[in-house]
């Protein structure tokens, strides 16, 4: 439809050129690539705009306990999908469904820096 053009060539326009998300997780997953008890899967392809933050730990104690350290820090977080199962066991997705954090991506350096540096305080302990 007509109407639609506008409205819909602003947000294609705007997740090709707001690059900063991409640019921001590049940051986070190099600062975070060290530590084997995590892992960024956020990053995706490079044409790619994510507005989150998604870790997976190794295990759901290690989610648990930096969900408290972030909540703590004052850091937005998220965690946890009910999943649909349609009366099926689903015994490996529970476990990743428990295991995977989100956080909101900001486009504020420092508000990253921030998270980033918070992230590896905890999990040099």
């Amino acid at each position: 439809n007509e109407f639609e053009k506008p409205i819909l060539g602003g947000i294609l326009l705007a997740n090709k050129e707001q690059v900063f998300r991409r640019d921001i997780l590049e940051f986070i997953n190099k600062e975070l690539i060290q530590y084997s008890n995590i892992k960024l899967i956020t990053l995706g392809f490079r044409s790619t705009n994510n507005h989150k933050i998604v870790i997976i730990c190794n295990q759901i104690t290690l989610a648990n306990l930096l969900i408290k350290h972030l909540n703590k820090s004052k850091i937005y977080v998220s965690s946890g999908y009910k999943l649909l199962r349609n009366f099926t066991d689903c015994p490996n997705a529970e476990s990743l469904a428990l295991r995977i954090i989100e956080i909101p991506l900001e486009n504020d350096m420092q508000k990253n820096e921030y998270i980033v540096n918070q992230l590896k305080e905890y999990l040099k302990e």
